[in-house]
């Protein structure tokens, strides 16, 4: 998943849209801003735990390449 989530922050082709994870919604707002939603699954009902954070471009690739670097994943030089 690592992949598709990386691709579609940093596709300039998508301008805006939504990518659905395990636990978290990236919306994309504009092809260099996102807003990042906490999402979980309590006794049926969606709750966020979390206020929505938004973040640049830049900042979000970071982000997901040192979570990927965290569990394992190993990223390409130059993209972490």
């Amino acid at each position: 998943m690592y992949r598709a989530i990386r691709e579609f922050v940093q596709s300039s082709e998508i301008r805006c849209g939504e990518f659905e994870g395990h636990c978290f919604i990236i919306n994309k707002i504009h092809r260099d801003a996102f807003i990042l939603y906490e999402e979980h699954q309590l006794k049926g009902e969606t709750v966020y735990p979390n206020e929505p954070v938004v973040v640049n471009k830049a900042t979000l690739l970071k982000s997901i390449d040192k979570a990927a670097q965290r569990i394992g994943i190993c990223v390409p030089k130059g993209m972490e």
